[in-house]
């Protein structure tokens, strides 16, 4: 079992009902546990990948309280970048190409 640590910087950017000054970034770190073996196989990957999109969407609900739209949105790209950051620092070839083929 391999656990990773990570931190991440969502920077949530200007827009939809935001003022035009108004920036906010959150930090947060987390740890991951993740069984090495499974990335030796797609399926086994895809499971790794299910589960750390899962704990990183959680960590990355955002506190705005502006609309929901905005919430929805700052959200996702906190999710997309946090998963990306994670992917790559894991640095598994079998998550790596199981993670690119699930944004194509």
């Amino acid at each position: 079992m391999k656990t990773l640590t990570t931190s991440a910087i969502a920077v949530i950017a200007t827009g939809f009902a935001m003022a035009p000054t108004a920036h906010a970034a959150a930090e947060f770190g987390f740890k991951y546990s993740y069984d090495a073996e499974k990335m030796e196989t797609e399926a086994g990957a895809q499971e790794v990948l299910d589960d750390l999109t899962k704990e990183i969407r959680e960590h990355c609900k955002s506190d705005f309280t502006g609309t929901r739209l905005t919430s929805w949105v700052l959200d996702r790209q906190c999710t997309a970048r946090t998963l990306e950051a994670t992917v790559t620092k894991i640095n598994s070839p079998m998550l790596t190409k199981v993670y690119a083929e699930s944004k194509a």
